[in-house]
């Protein structure tokens, strides 16, 4: 006879269709200091490690919570990059002791590689997580970057013609 543990991993999962080939997609996830700036809820994201690309990038990330006029909190939480595959795939855990979790954004190309299917995927296995929530950002997440990307191809059109 043996004793056996159960341990439930709880997995928030987003999917979205973007209008931008994989490549410019994945430039932009990768791109940490100008995702900062690209997700509104986010204040900055700063480099902690002198790796900047691939695994082993450490970032310390800084987002609001609330109106920061009306003294709404600010979270900070560090992430390193634990996989890699260019133009496909970031793996990441947050180090974090009291909300430690991983995750991952998968890239796949779609409609001929003209748009990508972008996958977010992250498991909470702490107590307290409000699933509900994650999810809300985590699409939250998504959207912006969708329109950070319409704008930063809409910039680059300008330059080509000017």
């Amino acid at each position: 006879c043996f004793a056996k543990e159960a341990f439930i991993l709880t997995w928030s999962v987003r999917e979205k269709i973007l209008n931008f080939p994989p490549d410019v997609v994945f430039k932009l996830l990768t791109d940490f200091e100008r995702l900062g700036h690209a997700i509104p809820s986010l204040r900055r994201i700063e480099y902690l490690s002198d790796v900047k690309r691939g695994v082993g990038t450490r970032t310390r990330w800084y987002a609001g919570v609330g109106i920061a006029s009306e003294g709404g909190a600010v979270m900070e939480w560090e992430e390193e990059v634990t996989a890699f595959i260019e133009n496909e795939l970031i793996g990441f855990k947050v180090l974090n002791p009291d909300a430690p979790f991983t995750g991952f954004l998968r890239v796949y190309p779609y409609d001929m590689g003209t748009k990508s299917f972008v996958v977010f995927a992250e498991n909470h296995d702490y107590e307290g997580a409000d699933i509900s929530k994650i999810r809300e950002f985590m699409m939250g997440q998504l959207n912006f970057m969708e329109k950070e990307l319409q704008c930063e191809l809409k910039d680059d059109s300008h330059k080509e013609t000017a």
